[in-house]
């Protein structure tokens, strides 16, 4: 069911699994959606498990499946554990032309 839901969902343009499984989540409050390829959420396992590198999409998904059927929850209080950082300065990208 919720598998159709998320092939559904990315048939339409600028909808991606990520984007899909946040809808599940938060709009229609489904416990068991593990949004892989969110990057709040690869920081905060990174952060959690002192890990040297930011998990892949399908090391998460790995990491996810003991907290079934609650992994969406695990999310949540994933993410809001993570500190507050101040703002990082953005680089500002430059359009001028490049000659050759």
């Amino acid at each position: 069911m919720i598998q159709l839901s998320v092939s559904e969902m990315i048939k339409l343009k600028g909808v991606g699994r990520w984007t899909s499984d946040i809808y599940l989540l938060m709009a229609l409050r489904r416990p068991n959606i593990w949004p892989g390829g969110d990057l709040a959420l690869a920081v905060a396992i990174q952060e959690v498990k002192r890990l040297q590198t930011r998990p892949s999409t399908e090391e998460m998904d790995s990491i996810s499946k003991s907290w079934e059927p609650w992994k969406g929850r695990r999310r949540q209080g994933s993410v809001a554990s993570l500190p507050e950082r101040p703002p990082q300065k953005v680089r500002q990208a430059s359009f001028a032309p490049t000659t050759r």
